[in-house]
């Protein structure tokens, strides 16, 4: 009752003052100020304490790490460039955003190849490799010979392997400066390389030192760099041998491992087609000569060539030294991608290439249908350039080796194809021969 007559005294007096007034008085009510309640929920904090043993424990503990510490920090200095190099090519998630197209390079869909020449290359390989082993078992002559010999290899491997290979007149700094770009290199993503690495393709020697820094660890990435590096500042021979002791290498070691190809390793192949000599001699003439050319393999670096474009020299010379090597799906599938671009070959080339295929007709093998599909190629797009003679060895060679569809068509066009008659004369034969003398080492 009391607090509602208040309210109505108040309300009473605000109604028989003026605004002015009210507004007055309301400035000078001063507010009281609220008194916070004391917790009476404190509670004293008891304080325990740590038996002697323990404590003596922990102190000396903590003796021996900080001994440690300095031992460590005695051994082991590093400089702060060093550091700031690995940092930022160690960062990995922001070299990843800018490379969204790092996507593994599969096998070309445009390859109108059949499963049954992929199984012909795991079978020609298969049989070289029980070749050998036949070979060598007849040269083995006891069972202890071989135990020790495999002793003496692992005793040497795991020296070679802890010792780096240190080349004859080498300076120690050298040694240790490239050793650490290989460390740099292994997390290479994009940037520049450094300033020593860039100085390798001007040095005489230039392949012991890639051998510091170990290759076969580098990063995709590390190895089109350096690709690019050999193309533009050294001649064919030097980057041909690149590309034989680096490249290829690293590209069938990932082809074996993955069953892939990364997409920087791809475009590295593609740049080393600006130099097309240096990449028959270091690339595929050692692959054809190896006998160990997989279907995978044959059809990532034939699509290299399908899609870029070769003069017309180097393409022929190639021919030529392809014709010379012994058979093997993949000679036969690198033929027939060069074939495909439909050059106009010389007369000497197309008798090489003649006298190659006539000579499968002394082969009792069953030979696979690419080896057909070539023949038929050849055939279309040199017919009337074959003389009498290459002709009646055609005929021959088909008698022999037939295919229920192919071999038709090649007698087609061989009847009515015109035959040449006299032997002429190219211009481009001592180019070519150029050409050849570098792909013989």
């Amino acid at each position: 009752m009391n607090q509602k007559k208040k309210k109505n005294f108040i309300e009473d007096k605000n109604n028989r003052l003026s605004l002015e007034q009210q507004i007055l008085e309301d400035k000078q009510i001063k507010k009281k100020k609220r008194q916070k309640r004391k917790s009476e929920t404190n509670e004293k904090k008891e304080t325990k304490f740590l038996n002697q043993e323990i404590s003596q424990e922990i102190i000396s503990q903590a003796k021996n790490q900080d001994i440690d510490e300095k031992n460590d920090n005695q051994e082991i200095k590093i400089d702060q460039k060093e550091i700031e190099t690995n940092q930022q090519f160690s960062d990995t998630e922001e070299y990843e955003l800018n490379f969204e197209e790092d996507q593994d390079f599969e096998e070309d869909e445009q390859l109108d190849i059949q499963p049954e020449d992929a199984e012909i290359f795991d079978r020609f390989i298969k049989k070289n490799k029980q070749n050998n082993s036949d070979e060598n078992t007849e040269n083995e002559k006891n069972l202890v010979d071989i135990i020790l010999q495999k002793i003496h290899e692992k005793e040497s491997h795991e020296q070679n392997q802890k010792k780096p290979k240190k080349a004859k007149g080498m300076n120690r700094k050298v040694i240790q400066v490239y050793s650490k770009i290989g460390e740099i290199l292994k997390n290479y993503r994009s940037g520049k390389l450094p300033k020593a690495f860039n100085v390798i393709p001007a040095l005489e020697r230039w392949e012991e030192v890639i051998e510091l820094t170990h290759p076969e660890s580098w990063s995709p990435q590390a190895i089109r760099a350096a690709t690019t590096i050999f193309v533009s500042s050294t001649n064919s021979q030097a980057s041909a041998d690149f590309f034989e002791i680096v490249l290829l290498p690293y590209i069938r070691d990932q082809l074996k491992n993955n069953k892939k190809l990364n997409l920087h390793l791809y475009e590295a192949l593609k740049k080393a087609l600006y130099r097309p000599a240096a990449f028959y001699k270091g690339v595929l003439f050692p692959l054809c000569e190896s006998k160990t050319c997989t279907f995978r393999e044959a059809s990532i670096i034939g699509s290299v060539i399908l899609h870029k474009s070769i003069p017309v020299l180097y393409s022929s010379a190639a021919l030529l030294r392809l014709s010379q090597i012994d058979y093997s799906p993949g000679t036969i599938y690198f033929i027939k991608c060069i074939l495909s671009k439909k050059y106009a070959l010389p007369i000497r080339v197309i008798n090489s290439l003649a006298g190659y295929f006539s000579s499968f007709s002394s082969q009792k093998e069953d030979l696979p249908v690419l080896w057909h599909q070539t023949l038929l190629l050849f055939v279309q797009s040199y017919k009337n350039d074959l003389t009498v003679g290459q002709k009646e060895a055609f005929f021959f060679l088909l008698r022999k080796k037939k295919h229920h569809l192919i071999t038709q068509e090649i007698r087609r066009e061989l009847q009515n194809a015109v035959p040449r008659e006299e032997e002429e004369k190219d211009d481009l034969d001592q180019q070519i021969n150029q050409i050849l003398s570098l792909s013989k080492k």
